[in-house]
């Protein structure tokens, strides 16, 4: 056909249903004996099965059919085999995942270095030297060391308030805990230090990042107000609250106050857990309140660098002025945006500073004292 002109050189030989045939011209399409099995969608091409392969054709097609029935055969034989155990095989497929999860168990249990911590009766979490799996894997894929982290919730201090830095490892606190928890929960092995401890909580509450939405029309700050309200609703003793940036996304001063009008509501409802956030007045409020307790990530003021490390008992800086200074803006411009602050302001930040500083050193003079024992 293609030396007669009939179709064009470029044109190969495709399948239709099963059988070889040729695209064609419509207007050739007579020119060529053989049976019509199809037409594009346009129109503009028809397939022709030619005569001189339809015995071939025909032959492929007895063979397939053969071989499908061989299978049949095959599988019914195999089947009527199999029918009499199939109890015992699915219970020994049960038994194959469990000993899969065994295993999978105990060597991320080794590669990691995880421990059972002691189970109390009641919500609480005493995590020492808790590390996030995926961030310690990171960390040592670039050969980076990992910072752990101590974190206390129970008796009266249920509440974490955590501030300092942007970048300085609140959100990875705050997402260590719950994940660790979550293991915990979920009968794992966590990657902490032996002398650990946790109970079980009834409910686990998390608000973490920006989860607005076009379908609802929810602004990111409206979605955290609706997470806040549910929690305040079911929040109990037996409950975990996680919240990262705590009020943020709005005005800051109507935000503050809110956040601590929901923050008292959770420490009437004695809820444990752990908050993220900058706002000054929550910092305060944690200083007077019996049940709640500053955390600062800690922040090297030398090398003008985030530590990663969790201090509990004093609230962090967020060095705001330090790190605007380390990243090249303007002197002029940082001097008006203290000057907008206040001078009373800009003192007591520096004032926490310098207590974690203080602190800094003389738990580094405690430890080396120790080791030195």
């Amino acid at each position: 056909a293609q030396a007669e002109g009939y179709i064009d050189r470029d044109v190969s030989p495709t399948l239709r249903d099963g059988r070889l045939v040729i695209p064609v011209a419509p207007a050739l399409k007579r020119k060529i004996k053989g049976i019509i099995h199809d037409e594009s969608a346009t129109g503009k091409t028809v397939f022709i099965e030619p005569a001189a392969v339809v015995d071939a054709n025909n032959r492929i097609r007895e063979l397939k059919a053969a071989e499908r029935r061989e299978i049949i055969r095959i599988l019914q034989i195999l089947s009527s085999e199999i029918r009499p155990h199939i109890k015992d095989i699915l219970h020994s497929m049960q038994f194959l995942a469990h000993i899969d999860y065994l295993r999978a168990l105990a060597v991320f249990s080794e590669q990691f270095a995880c421990v059972v911590p002691r189970l109390q009766a009641e919500p609480r979490i005493d995590w020492v030297q808790a590390r996030h799996p995926l961030l310690q894997q990171s960390l040592e894929r670039h050969g980076k060391k990992m910072n752990p982290l101590d974190v206390t919730l129970r008796d009266r201090a249920r509440l974490l308030l955590i501030s300092g830095p942007n970048a300085g490892g609140k959100s990875v606190c705050l997402k260590t805990v719950g994940l660790l928890q979550y293991m915990l929960q979920c009968g794992l092995p966590v990657p902490a230090r032996e002398n650990s401890c946790a109970g079980i909580f009834d409910d686990i509450f998390i608000d973490i990042g920006d989860e607005q939405s076009l379908e609802n029309d929810l602004s990111t700050y409206s979605s955290h107000l609706l997470n806040m309200k549910a929690m305040m609703k079911n929040c109990s003793s037996r409950s975990l609250l996680l919240i990262d940036e705590f009020g943020s996304g709005t005005e800051p001063q109507i935000g503050g106050a809110l956040a601590e009008a929901i923050l008292r509501k959770f420490v009437d409802r004695n809820a444990c857990g752990i908050i993220t956030t900058h706002y000054q007045n929550l910092k305060h409020f944690a200083e007077t309140s019996s049940n709640v307790v500053n955390g600062a990530m800690l922040y090297d003021r030398s090398k003008m660098q985030p530590l990663f490390m969790l201090q509990i008992g004093n609230p962090g800086s967020s060095f705001a002025v330090e790190i605007a200074r380390k990243i090249g803006i303007p002197d002029d411009v940082i001097r008006y945006a203290s000057d907008l602050v206040g001078k009373d302001y800009v003192m007591s930040d520096k004032y926490l500073q310098d207590i974690v500083r203080d602190k800094m050193y003389w738990e580094n003079k405690r430890r080396n004292i120790h080791d030195r024992e």
